[in-house]
């Protein structure tokens, strides 16, 4: 699990990265599904400068050999929903790397907050639905886990600032991202 500690002047906040979720050419399947992701979501620029230290975690995951480990995961006929099931797994690969270092860090959970590589599940993980779809409040809005993106940070710019080396589109290797910022 790389992390890389970095300056909050690192961060890359770009309004427009919302339009990378909806586009002529892309709808993200989060879009619109849930509080912490386009539309709905904010830009939290002013929320996450209110912190003093920013940890970018990444995972790096060579597809094939993930896929080798994953064999138990036939590929369909329809290949999208394939794709989905790994991208599943290597997002909840992503976040129990950012668990694990959040439980290394030992900071009170007032202190933190993190921006996690999907949207947020909390609800899902619960066996209930997010209440975005029904226009309901969320029922955990001091919990919600943003996505980067969903956040207004660019992680392409902010990881190419940092001299990360990203392969896009992905080929041979699949990344995942989180922020996880200290008080």
């Amino acid at each position: 699990m790389p992390v890389v500690q970095i300056n909050f002047n690192d961060i890359v906040f770009d309004a427009e990265v919302h339009s990378f979720c909806k586009n002529d050419k892309y709808t993200c399947p989060n879009f619109g599904t849930s509080w912490s992701c386009p539309p709905a979501a904010e830009i939290l620029e002013k929320k996450i400068a209110t912190y003093d230290q920013y940890f970018l975690i990444y995972v790096k995951i060579d597809v094939n050999e993930f896929r080798r480990e994953n064999s138990n995961i036939e590929p369909d006929k329809n290949d999208d929903l394939y794709q989905k099931r790994l991208n599943y797994l290597i997002n909840e690969r992503a976040n129990q790397e950012i668990s694990l270092f959040l439980h290394m860090l030992k900071v009170k959970n007032e202190n933190i907050f993190v921006l996690w590589p999907e949207k947020c599940r909390i609800c899902e993980k619960a066996s209930q639905e997010c209440t975005y779809r029904t226009n309901q409040p969320c029922k955990n809005p001091k919990n919600r886990h943003y996505s980067m993106t969903g956040a207004g940070v660019n992680t392409d710019s902010t990881v190419k600032k940092l001299n990360i080396n990203l392969e896009w589109p992905p080929e041979k290797y699949s990344y995942r991202f989180g922020l996880v910022c200290v008080k």
